[in-house]
């Protein structure tokens, strides 16, 4: 009986080896995978990153032409979907009667998607410098734009508006109460002066 106790016991001790020994094969393994995910993630991370800049400096023009800098992305954003969100922000700043302020980003072909890209900047770009009465504030205040001219550097301030700054300035047409004769101090035109008490 100590035999087959002793040999069941050295089988369990073998096997427990061998768990053992599979278990750190595995752990090992997936280690590895992990490192080697992390990597990946990480690679893919600082390449998605540089494509963004890429995406923001194409879009930079634009939106400095609205007086306003180009939107950040967010931190897991894909470049995508970062092109996408910039562009339908610039296309909600085109007039209504534009050919491309119906345009939605999802709505291009990819095979289209480049030329009706850099179409859609200008244009916007184009509004943010001069734009359409509709943009303009319907309260009557003014926007300000500031422009760098890029032959001096000289940094210009234009305000914009649905009416001149000068006319808000103007005291406009005023009601003549009465005209009276400096020398009798008769009332020519106008009602009488009240009377005092």
């Amino acid at each position: 009986m100590p035999d087959v106790q002793h040999h069941i016991n050295s089988t369990l001790s073998r096997v427990d080896q061998v768990l053992a020994e599979q278990t750190r094969r595995e752990i090992e393994r997936l280690t590895a995978e992990d490192a080697a995910q992390a990597r990946a993630d990480a690679e893919q991370a600082k390449a998605d990153a540089l494509r963004r800049m890429e995406v923001a400096e194409k879009y930079d023009a634009a939106f400095a032409a609205f007086g306003e800098r180009c939107p950040q992305p967010a931190a897991d954003e894909r470049p995508g979907q970062f092109r996408k969100r910039l562009f339908e922000n610039l296309r909600r700043r085109l007039p209504d009667g534009h050919e491309w302020a119906s345009t939605r980003a999802d709505d291009i072909p990819p095979s289209a998607r480049a030329t009706i890209e850099a179409m859609v900047i200008s244009a916007a770009k184009a509004e943010g410098l001069k734009p359409s009465p509709e943009n303009l504030p319907r309260d009557g205040s003014l926007i300000k734009r500031e422009r760098t001219d890029a032959m001096t550097g000289a940094k210009e301030i234009h305000w914009l508006g649905r009416e001149s700054y000068i006319k808000q300035m103007s005291r406009g047409g005023q009601r003549v109460l009465r005209i009276i004769n400096p020398k009798t101090g008769a009332i020519l035109m106008g009602e009488p002066m009240p009377k005092a008490w």
